[in-house]
């Protein structure tokens, strides 16, 4: 289990708890499911045309809130998960100021290390935002570095969705860092043939 990490409880609320519950029924009865966590971005996109899929993205959410999760055994049935698909994460951890790049990984280490089985890994994508761009790309090369040969995992290309400068294709995102439509419906269409391919 992934050592706790202080973070601060802002969106995981009683509700959320609730909804969670409902869908490990779910899990329970399906015979697992495609366990999909992330953040604002995963939060919005509709996984609904993929078989057994289950969307636990929340806006907001950061590695430290994960783990929060996990040991808290919110989603008690992952043993029986077809598959793991990790989104985004850890854009919020990185999009600070001065981020503790080194720490940040060895934490997001101990999550993939945690899980195990079939994993698609969506990396965190550019922004708009120059200023986080670098610290995205000094991530992601990391992360492809550390577990591009993992088995059973595909970590998902989405460099076609940036520009020759990094940054987000114009129109894919609606605020800088939120992913628009176009880039929602590319990247499920990405985590489909990943899921198809792991």
């Amino acid at each position: 289990m992934p050592a706790a990490q202080t973070f601060e409880i802002y969106v995981y609320h009683q509700n959320r708890t609730i909804d969670d519950s409902r869908k490990q029924s779910r899990l329970f009865s399906l015979g697992g499911s495609i366990a999909c966590f992330g953040d604002s971005n995963f939060a919005g996109l509709s996984f609904g045309d993929i078989p057994f899929a289950e969307n636990y993205g929340i806006s907001g959410d950061t590695l430290g809130g994960l783990i929060w999760r996990l040991r808290g055994g919110n989603y008690s049935s992952l043993g029986r998960a077809r598959a793991i698909v990790m989104g985004c994460f850890p854009f919020n951890d990185i999009c600070v100021t001065s981020p503790n790049l080194a720490a940040i990984e060895a934490v997001y280490a101990s999550i993939l290390n945690y899980f195990t089985g079939p994993l698609v890994i969506v990396p965190p994508t550019r922004t708009s935002n120059g200023s986080w761009n670098a610290n995205i790309a000094t991530f992601n090369t990391w992360l492809r570095s550390t577990y591009g040969a993992r088995s059973e995992c595909i970590i998902v290309d989405h460099s076609d969705l940036h520009d020759g400068s990094g940054a987000a294709l114009p129109g894919y995102t609606i605020d800088g860092q939120h992913w628009a439509s176009v880039m929602q419906t590319a990247i499920v269409e990405k985590i489909k043939a990943a899921l198809r391919d792991v």
